[in-house]
Parts: structure tokens; C-alpha cells; sequence
């Protein structure tokens, strides 16, 4: 992904997203959607505190995510993760503020384990 101010790091935020809500998952299999949930609040408190802060003190990037759960079968299942990416100290922005929204999936099944895609 090439897009000015934004790259690798909110490649590795949305690995390290994904990554967490899947180790959740893990942790608490009968009750997946709730696992994630768990991980969603994290940075949802994240978000509406670095969100208020004066430009000086936020960190400069930050994320935060919403998801969607699709159950395929009993044992298998998708879930669509719609991350936005904050950068508050882009270039090209008078006030520094700029937003890129990605989207992804996980597929978790027992006979595959976990894939994850971009879209």
C-alpha cells in the first residue's frame, strides 16, 4: 500500500489487530464474537482519549475498529474488520489530521486454522 503518510506501520497495526483478536479468540473459543469485543473496547477507549488530546500530546498514529461476524457453519466463520487509521501529523494536511480506512477479513475454521486477507 503506498498512499502518502500512511504504510507499513498501519500494516502492522491491522496484523497486530487481527493477531489479538484471533489470540482472544483462542483463549475463549465457545464465545468468539465476545472475544473480540474485548479487544474492540481496548481501542475504542484508545481512540476517544488520544482523540481529545491536544496534537502535542497524542501519539502521532493510532487506530481503532468496528467488525462484522459471519457465521459460514458451526466450525467455520469470517470476520470482516473495517480498521481507520489515524495519522495527526500528516504533511499534507493544514491541521495535520488524516484518516485511512482499511478493510479486512480473518477465517477461522478448525480444518484451516486462521487465514487473514485484504481486501
Amino acid at each position: 500500500m503506498v498512499i502518502l503518510g500512511f504504510g507499513k506501520v498501519e500494516i502492522d497495526t491491522a496484523y497486530k489487530i487481527i493477531n489479538e483478536c484471533y489470540e482472544a479468540i483462542e483463549a475463549n473459543p465457545t464465545r468468539p464474537e465476545k472475544a473480540v469485543q474485548f479487544i474492540q473496547a481496548q481501542y475504542a477507549d484508545n481512540e476517544k482519549k488520544f482523540g481529545s488530546m491536544d496534537r502535542n500530546k497524542a501519539p502521532g498514529r493510532y487506530s481503532y475498529f468496528w467488525f462484522s461476524f459471519h457465521t459460514i457453519y458451526v466450525k467455520k466463520y469470517f470476520i470482516e474488520f473495517t480498521i481507520h487509521h489515524i495519522n495527526r501529523q500528516h504533511a499534507f494536511s493544514p491541521d495535520g489530521w488524516a484518516l485511512l480506512v482499511t478493510h479486512w477479513m480473518l477465517s477461522v475454521s478448525e480444518e484451516e486454522g486462521k487465514r487473514i486477507f485484504k481486501e
